[in-house]
């Protein structure tokens, strides 16, 4: 009895650790001053990635710099319409990507945003979610199953510093291999943040 006690008590660790490891995020690497994450995500063969730096510059000047910094980021065969205020802080954004090795995805997503003031400067937050039913019905286009991600800028230090953090998951539905999309995925994670430590630098 006490030899099986200990054989359980040594396999239970190696049992749950895997399953803490999958819930957790794994580092991908650093690159020029941004580091970049993984985790999975639970019914998705895509990963969430997030995508970690500081940059010199006030909060407020790079919550400036995000739509131009989007704007920059789009590749081609993406539109994107806005649709009209959801509340206050709230607007619905439709977009379609209609990329020729990408069958047509279109959805429409829910945007909020929020501002809290600190002492050493303003902390930004901005969101996105899959907008149920908002999508038109009678497009050709797929719905994907998933997209959600965010954007948080916190100031750092006396506020001259801001720390920024983009979290992104996209998973666009059958047709798309993960094994190809998770590498896209991470290499626009490095880019997008790269783009602001080079628009402060």
């Amino acid at each position: 009895m006490a030899r099986n006690a200990r054989l359980m008590a040594a396999l239970i660790p190696m049992v749950l650790v895997p399953s803490v490891a999958r819930a957790g995020w794994v580092k991908e690497g650093t690159k020029n001053g941004v580091t970049v994450f993984t985790q999975d995500v639970e019914g998705s063969d895509v990963k969430r990635v997030k995508a970690v730096t500081t940059v010199d510059a006030t909060s407020d000047e790079v919550w400036s710099y995000l739509p131009e910094a989007m704007a920059k980021s789009k590749g081609k065969g993406i539109a994107v319409k806005k649709l009209g205020s959801c509340g206050e802080n709230c607007e619905y954004i439709y977009q379609r990507i209609s990329h020729p090795l990408i069958e047509d995805r279109h959805y429409v997503l829910r945007f909020t945003w929020s501002v809290t003031q600190k002492d050493n400067g303003n902390v930004y937050r901005r969101s996105w979610n899959l907008a149920p039913g908002k999508t038109p019905p009678a497009s050709d286009a797929v719905l994907p199953s998933k997209v959600s991600g965010s954007w948080a800028f916190t100031p750092q230090d006396d506020g001259t510093r801001t720390r920024v953090v983009f979290v992104s998951h996209m998973d666009l539905g059958d047709g798309i291999p993960a094994t190809i999309f998770n590498p896209v995925a991470v290499k626009k994670a490095y880019g997008l943040l790269a783009g602001f430590r080079n628009a402060f630098d």
